[in-house]
């Protein structure tokens, strides 16, 4: 075999971590290595297949002290072998002459029918190098630390080790399907109990959801308000269902069926009614309930396509199939209520932690959260990712167990050439950098979220080759994300700003950064990564080690989807079961309004009642025109309620006809909430006695952002409201139209908006202020910056 290139160069043992110097010589099938120039008896050999690859080792030239230079790795199946060379440009040249040989090789299968081909024809590399050989400590190789920080980037050889040792797993686990033309054992234990659970939770999320259609329709009939969310959560079921359906014919085409005792088992547990539990969900251990209620939905639907093809089993069978499922979500309902119960407590811990480190970054670095909202809405169109996803050319269905099998040997290559990326382009920049390779995405996790949330299809799973950033704050955060959206040869698709202001990490547990989707080329073709940008303090609550909950906890939650949009807000009417899961923590926000149905007295009772439960978590509540049936006392006493809530954040109280004992409760709650952000009060017939607490109330409110009061009868206690904006300097819309205010009021107004730079949005229609108006605007105008609004 003709050699390409020749030369001396240093690698690292096998076994004996140390280096020794030997003569390679590079053919079209391989690499063969000795300990002279005469060729005459081998070390060891590289043979190349179908997995080999070869790049710069990540970090080469930046690790600091005691770190090589110009080192480079080419990983073949069975190991990642370290190579030194004496000069970046020798180190490139070697690199450049490996790719162009392994294009140019026939890509044999197996080591071994690799090695055979080549001369000589056994060769095994001796780690004792009884010759002796060398080590690199006695050769002229410059292992000193390159100029540059060593504080600054982090990319450790343990770190690099793990994926190197990763990629060799993920080779021979290709290498195995290749040969064995099968998908193992092991993965496909994996696909049946991810598989079953993904039914199961698909199974329960469409209970749930058509529950709330039921409730919803009936609103949406007497409220036109409604109709939109009655069509989103429709069109949400209706997704759900396809995706339902596609997960139990995926479960077919995979031939989990036969896999007799994993059925068999399943069959156990469903028959005599041990339906296992929610705890062990998320780590994999055990029956889980929502895998229960995935297995009896599939035997429902093997039984109804026997009927369909003429194979009828009895209506028993059938109802006693349909009974069993419906026994199995409502104990799986039940259960998800009792963990709620007891991971709740630490997820708002460790959303209270989030939220506090991202008011602090914000406030202390506002240029750089500006920067990054620019960025949001950076994204790639679904036709460029199609194309990308073309242009890898996997060999495999994207809804086959062997893509992700492929995928995932390929994200192994991909996540090593990303770590060397990112540690060049990084230390152009003036920020402390660590870097933190994530291991490629488990065969788990890619099946059930595949088939949750994209039909099973596989290739939109593109986040299996990712690497988190941690920095100390914000500004270098928007200089991380600067720098990667110019760097070569990165390719950001996709920018995700989750610091946003409008961004609602709830759902996510808390947790923030900044995510970007990128292509990196990889042996000539575009692979998909991504990558976060996070604070440090942030991953440090998201391990667990600064709260004790973090991300184990959160993915608990998600396998039982406690925080997704569907399972967090309701629209729907009171009941005690709804108390009870606003008691449990499992509502992010509640909509009563638009329907016939009064609030009645044990509807306040149970409502405060589940409010006072310190596990609440109820953020947005809506009781748009539901109070009208309680009398004055009970009324007051849930406004208190409302008031002395920590968590309420959004709160309608609108069209409720408030007054008296009532409406004064609206202000003394202003006067002492910490918490509320948005009031909207409009059309409640409050008159003078409430414009005067309501205002009292106002001046010594520190968080309220939004105040909505029009169509109310305040008069002359307008005076009292505008005055409170010469103390509030938080308030930023406030509408107050149809009050009947007089000139009084709007002179008090001009006297005070000179000296309040926060109130950006002001409606005063239809308001007896017509000799105050022109002063009103001039002023306005003067005060303010373009983008304000006064209404007049």
């Amino acid at each position: 075999m003709e050699a390409t290139k020749k030369g001396w160069l240093h690698k690292v043992g096998g076994k004996r971590k140390t280096w020794k110097k030997r003569f390679f010589v590079l053919n079209s099938e391989g690499i063969i290595y000795y300990t002279n120039e005469k060729e005459k008896q081998a070390k060891g050999t590289i043979p190349f297949s179908s997995t080999s690859s070869v790049l710069e080792e990540p970090g080469t030239g930046s690790y600091g002290k005691n770190q090589r230079r110009h080192v480079f790795l080419v990983s073949t199946t069975s190991r990642v072998y370290r190579i030194q060379a004496t000069s970046d440009e020798e180190m490139n040249d070697w690199i450049e002459n490996i790719q162009t040989a392994l294009r140019a090789s026939d890509n044999k299968e197996g080591e071994q029918e690799s090695a055979s081909m080549m001369t000589p024809s056994v060769v095994i590399e001796s780690d004792s190098d009884s010759d002796g050989g060398t080590t690199c400590m006695d050769e002229n190789i410059p292992t000193q630390e390159v100029n540059v920080d060593s504080e600054k980037l982090l990319v450790t050889d343990s770190v690099i080790q793990k994926l190197l040792d990763d990629q060799v797993q993920l080779n021979e686990e290709y290498e195995s399907l290749m040969k064995e033309k099968r998908i193992s054992s092991k993965m496909l234990d994996d696909a049946f109990e991810e598989c079953v659970d993904a039914i199961g939770v698909l199974e329960c999320s469409i209970r749930t959801s058509k529950r709330q259609e039921k409730e919803v329709e009936a609103k949406a009939a007497y409220a036109y308000q409604h109709k939109e969310w009655l069509l989103e959560l429709q069109e949400e079921i209706k997704s759900r269902r396809v995706a339902l359906k596609q997960a139990i014919a995926l479960f077919h085409k995979w031939g989990l069926y036969e896999l007799k005792d994993k059925v068999a088992d399943m069959r156990n547990v469903s028959t005599n009614g041990n339906l296992g539990d929610l705890s062990s969900a998320a780590n994999g251990n055990d029956t889980t309930l929502q895998r229960v209620v995935g297995w009896c939905a599939l035997s429902l639907d093997e039984l109804l396509a026997r009927k369909d093809k003429g194979d009828a089993p009895s209506e028993n069978e059938i109802v006693l199939a349909q009974e069993q499922l419906q026994r199995s979500i409502d104990q799986y309902e039940k259960s998800r209520i009792v963990l709620t119960k007891k991971i709740v407590p630490q997820i708002l811990k460790d959303i209270e932690v989030y939220e506090q480190l991202a008011k602090d970054q914000i406030t202390q670095h506002p240029q750089a959260l500006q920067y990054l909202e620019q960025l949001e809405h950076t994204t790639a169109t679904k036709e460029a990712m199609d194309s990308l996803k073309q242009q890898q050319k996997v060999p495999f269905e994207s809804t086959s167990l062997e893509y992700i099998v492929y995928s995932r040997q390929a994200a192994g290559k991909t996540s090593v050439e990303l770590c060397s990326i990112l540690s060049k382009v990084l230390q152009k920049i003036s920020a402390k950098v660590t870097i933190s390779p994530g291991s490629v995405k488990k065969v788990r996790r890619i099946i059930f979220k595949s088939l949750i949330k994209y039909g099973g299809n596989f290739s939109n799973c593109c986040d299996m080759a990712r690497a988190t950033l941690k920095v100390a704050n914000l500004e270098d955060v928007a200089k991380v994300v600067e720098t990667l959206l110019v760097a070569e040869p990165l390719t950001v698709l996709r920018v995700k700003n989750r610091f946003a202001a409008k961004y609602d990490a709830i759902p996510e547990g808390g947790y923030r950064d900044v995510q970007l989707l990128c292509t990196i080329p990889v042996s000539g073709i575009e692979h998909f990564v991504e990558i976060q940008v996070n604070l440090s303090s942030m991953s440090e609550v998201k391990s667990g080690k600064a709260t004790g909950g973090g991300h184990n906890i959160f993915k608990t939650a998600r396998a039982i989807e406690a925080f997704t949009p569907s399972t967090i807000a309701y629209n729907g009417v009171g009941s005690q079961d709804l108390w009870d899961r606003i008691a449990a923590g499992m509502l992010d926000s509640v909509n009563l309004s638009g329907h016939e149905k009064q609030l009645s007295e044990d509807d306040s009772l149970g409502l405060y009642t589940s409010l006072l439960n310190p596990l609440c978590r109820l953020r947005k509540l809506s009781l748009k025109g539901c109070l009208q049936e309680l009398d004055d006392t009970s009324c007051a006493k849930l406004i208190q309620n409302l008031f002395t809530s920590s968590t309420i954040k959004h709160l309608d109280l609108s069209s409720n006809n408030l007054k008296g004992e009532a409406g004064n409760c609206i202000g003394e709650g202003l006067a002492s909430n910490t918490t509320l952000e948005f009031l909207d009060i409009q059309q409640n017939n409050l008159d003078e006695s409430v414009g005067q607490h309501v205002g009292n109330g106002l001046a010594s409110n520190d968080t309220l952002r939004i105040l909505e009061m029009n169509a109310n009868s305040m008069g002359k206690a307008g005076v009292h409201i505008v005055q409170a904006l010469s103390k509030n300097m938080q308030l930023q819309r406030l509408c107050i139209a149809m009050n009947q205010l007089s000139d009084e009021c709007g002179a008090a107004l001009v006297s005070v908006i000179k000296d309040n730079s926060t109130l950006q949005y002001l409606n005063l229609k239809s308001n007896f202020l017509s000799s105050s108006k022109t002063n009103l605007r001039l002023e306005w105008e003067l005060s303010r910056r373009k983008k304000s609004s006064l209404l007049l």
